[in-house]
């Protein structure tokens, strides 16, 4: 009988334990999913970026094939109608 008495002041405890373990568990989680998010902008931010500094190194590139082909930056910016940019 006195097994039955310690075992019902007992009850619920373990709900208590539960919830507080989910509990950790979730803001854990939540932090991760932040950090995580912060990563992939970061990255993307990266990306972008060496994506236009590629785009600016080509152009360059361009020019400088047109300038040796042609003997000038000026001529570049002349279209084939003869009207000046």
């Amino acid at each position: 009988m006195q097994k039955l008495i310690n075992l019902k002041s007992k009850s619920g405890s373990a709900l208590v334990g539960a919830v507080a373990i989910c509990t950790i568990l979730s803001i854990g989680i939540a932090g991760l999913i932040g950090t995580t998010r912060n990563t992939v902008n970061q990255e993307a931010d990266a990306h972008d970026d060496a994506k236009a500094f590629l785009a600016a190194e080509s152009g360059l590139l361009m020019l400088t094939d047109w300038v040796m082909l042609n003997g000038s930056a000026a001529s570049a910016m002349i279209p084939r109608n003869g009207t000046v940019i």
